[in-house]
């Protein structure tokens, strides 16, 4: 059986399979196969299995291919953490979000769309 990552956060932490989906809210068999990587988790499962594992919520996203890797600087990084946190909004919220954002570029002369 291969190893996963996911099995390996579960060993190190000396939980079991049945433990993390106990601690998630998840069936048992499904935890069987997210950890024999025959699953794939859907976003808020990859956030409850951070916190029951006690890491950050990135760090399972990015394994299961939800998010890039953090760019190597922090301006990078918060662009990147901005854009990931636009993208879980609403439509509406992300229209609002946009309208000020174009609002302060415009008060600050620095241009927009009208």
């Amino acid at each position: 059986m291969t190893e996963t990552w996911l099995k390996a956060q579960i060993e190190a932490r000396d939980l079991t399979p049945s433990r993390l989906a106990r601690k998630t809210g998840s069936s048992s068999g499904w935890m069987a196969r997210l950890v024999r990587g025959a699953g794939h988790p859907s976003p808020m499962l990859c956030k409850k299995i951070a916190r029951a594992l006690d890491i950050t919520e990135h760090e399972v996203l990015r394994q299961y291919g939800y998010l890039s890797d953090l760019p190597s600087d922090y301006e990078a990084a918060e662009e990147q953490r901005f854009i990931e946190a636009r993208r879980q909004l609403p439509e509406v919220d992300r229209n609002l979000l946009d309208d000020f954002i174009d609002f302060l570029l415009w008060r600050d002369g620095g241009g927009g769309d009208d």
